[in-house]
């Protein structure tokens, strides 16, 4: 009787088993992580479907030394990055001479639909590039921004994402630290040595033999939020957060969160009034550079780097001279494409140089 008991029992758990493991089967595929699935296949054929990102968490921070790239609702179920946004990845790799990490906000990912994304991968992951995904919320955790998404409602309100992006990168870097730029921001040189900085928006064509200006000499109407670098914990970005914490207004309009409170929080930092320029300026806990060292002003993008005369190469090594980044500016000229006449305009001057391999692959920059 206890032995008929017993091997009913085994039949009914080794039942269950067989039912978990039927159940489990078709989301096994899902679950496998990047590194799992580079591991199983081979040369030909490097992209596999859907994997798992993993988290990004303070474990895989590099102490201020680190430069990301935030992908926040790109609105697409792949996580997918276009040719520009993969050019301006691949500048930072080959040129920042800092660890590049790409944050998704989807935690799934699928590198076999993003042809551009899986070049990427083949040629420099996990030694120069990872790939993490991160949830807003846990990011604002800890920040002024905690809670703050609850105000980002309503129809009408059509900046959700791009205040959102604004919000994301100074919470992370606040907690993390490291370097932020924008997808069409691209890296010319090392930003080791860059500190606590951000650049300013001013129409200035005017490059220094040594590439520094004086300081308070160029005097800037607005800061740029595309690109930064600050230590975790700055007090400067912990006065932004607060800054826009308080003046927060979803139906104001788009740049009265990002730039527009860089700018205001520079202007409080400096003593100045609201109308008043703010500086070059140089500080251990915040500099702020001159537009030819980081980005230009995105309405100098149109009359200078895509000009309808014909350029030469020596009028753009000029160009980016002092340059540690340059702003392509995306919105400005988004359906500009590389003519692949390095004449015509910097696209197809710079794509070569500091990203050849998405340059030379894409149908669409």
């Amino acid at each position: 009787m206890i032995l008929a008991k017993r091997k009913i029992l085994i039949a009914v758990f080794m039942t269950i088993f067989a039912l978990c493991a039927i159940l489990r089967a078709p989301f096994t595929s899902n679950e496998r992580t990047l590194e799992t699935s580079l591991a199983k296949v081979t040369p030909e054929n490097k992209c596999l479907d859907s994997f798992k990102l993993t988290k990004f968490s303070p474990k895989f921070s590099n102490n201020n030394t680190q430069m990301f790239f935030i992908s926040v609702n790109s609105g697409s179920e792949d996580n997918s990055m276009g040719g520009r946004e993969i050019c301006s990845v691949e500048s930072a790799i080959r040129n920042s001479d800092l660890p590049v990490k790409v944050l998704f906000t989807k935690a799934f990912i699928n590198i076999e639909k993003n042809v551009h994304l899986c070049k990427l991968v083949q040629n420099y992951y996990p030694q120069k590039m990872q790939l993490f995904y991160i949830n807003i919320r846990e990011v604002f955790e800890g920040t002024p921004f905690y809670g703050i998404q609850q105000r980002m409602v309503g129809d009408k309100y059509k900046y959700r994402g791009l205040h959102l992006s604004d919000m994301t990168r100074s919470a992370l870097i606040y907690k993390y630290g490291g370097f932020y730029a924008d997808f069409d921001v691209f890296t010319l040189k090392s930003l080791r040595n860059v500190t606590n900085s951000v650049g300013s928006e001013y129409k200035t064509t005017v490059r220094p033999l040594n590439c520094k200006l004086d300081e308070g000499v160029e005097m800037s109407s607005r800061i740029t939020g595309g690109n930064f670098h600050f230590n975790a914990g700055s007090e400067f970005l912990l006065e932004v957060m607060k800054n826009t914490r308080k003046f927060f207004n979803p139906q104001i309009g788009r740049n009265h969160v990002g730039p527009g409170m860089f700018t205001r929080t520079a202007q409080m930092y400096l003593g100045l009034q609201d109308n008043e320029r703010v500086p070059n300026f140089e500080s251990a806990d915040l500099s702020i550079l001159p537009s030819f060292i980081l980005p230009q002003n995105w309405q100098w993008v149109h009359n200078e780097l895509y000009p309808t005369a014909d350029r030469s190469d020596n009028y753009w090594e000029e160009m980016i001279r002092c340059s540690l980044t340059i702003h392509l500016a995306g919105s400005a000229k988004r359906q500009e494409q590389p003519s692949y006449n390095p004449n015509k305009n910097i696209l197809s001057y710079l794509g070569p140089k500091i990203c050849p391999v998405s340059f030379f692959d894409l149908e669409k920059f």
